[in-house]
């Protein structure tokens, strides 16, 4: 997913919740967009997003602090995933 459609989708989600939808760059739990309540929707929002759970040790309230964050969380999920995947002893040469 990209993070404009990642934006798409979190305004959408947040569209539902709230009446004014922030941008991407403003603090969600610091100014008040998300309260308790909506932190834990959000947070399975992006579980659904992410496709798997997301482990409580993997991601903290900074994590989501803006949407740009929460993608960037995302990524981070995503990439350690493929890390996984590969195992560690892969090597990638070039012949």
């Amino acid at each position: 997913m990209t993070e404009d459609e990642f934006l798409r989708k979190a305004e959408a989600f947040l569209a539902e919740r709230i009446t004014d939808v922030p941008g991407p760059a403003v603090e969600l739990i610091d100014s008040g967009v998300l309260d308790s309540l909506t932190i834990l929707e959000f947070y399975l929002f992006l579980e659904e997003c992410h496709g798997s759970p997301i482990p409580a040790e993997e991601a903290s309230l900074n994590d989501i602090a803006t949407l740009h964050d929460a993608y960037a969380l995302l990524r981070r999920l995503s990439d350690a995933m493929v890390d996984r995947a590969r195992g560690p002893d892969v090597r990638w040469t070039h012949r």
